[in-house]
């Protein structure tokens, strides 16, 4: 009877500390059912001219992004083209084949990563374009 007792003592306190996470589940599910309602509340309530202010920040440090990305990728053709074509005491450099592979690899990925920002970019220019039209249909 006592172990029945126990039992029954335990499993009420788990089905209380139970019932009380999810209360406080529930609870923090709507704080942030709330704070995404103010937050559309406030998009909303955002002028087209300071979402054409912030677009056009968002695209200057795409087009950033874009810069660097080429950056990148000429000096890894440089360096892949080096390591193809030594010179000097550059043919000692042990597994230069394989350095290569590796470098071509990590082009095709800075390659690929480019073509994302470049078509993000696109989006946001088109999306830019879209705003401009409304402040002038505001005005």
């Amino acid at each position: 009877k006592q172990k029945v007792e126990r039992l029954k003592e335990e499993l009420l306190n788990l089905v209380a500390t139970q019932q009380s996470m999810w209360d406080q589940e529930r609870m923090q599910l709507t704080r942030i059912y709330d704070l995404r309602q103010q937050h559309q509340q406030q998009l909303q309530r955002t002028n087209v001219g300071e979402l054409i202010k912030q677009t056009d920040r968002q695209q200057e440090i795409r087009r950033k992004c874009v810069d660097s990305a080429n950056e990148r990728i000429s000096t890894l053709q440089k360096r892949i083209h080096r390591n193809e074509n030594p010179r000097f005491l550059h043919y000692l450099v042990p597994n230069r084949a394989q350095k290569v592979e590796r470098l071509r690899g990590e082009l095709q990925s800075r390659v690929e990563e480019k073509q994302l920002l470049e078509s993000r970019a696109t989006t946001a220019n088109a999306t830019l374009s879209d705003l401009r039209q409304q402040q002038q249909q505001q005005q």
